[in-house]
């Protein structure tokens, strides 16, 4: 089962940028994977809570 999907205005506000720069991400194959569902691009839940972790960076104090 596929849990919450978010919107690109819902990931974009997540991560403090512009839905313009999620968009450009998609292009140049940044951020988490999405869907696209007709014209609509959605992201699920799940893939942006492992792009987060895949990102993380620890601190080497």
């Amino acid at each position: 089962m596929i849990g919450p999907l978010l919107t690109e205005e819902e990931v974009s506000i997540r991560y403090k940028v512009t839905a313009r720069t999620i968009a450009r991400w998609r292009v140049i194959g940044w951020g988490p994977p999405f869907l696209r569902i007709g014209v609509k691009i959605f992201y699920r839940e799940e893939d942006v809570l492992c792009y987060e972790m895949d990102n993380l960076i620890a601190s080497n104090n």
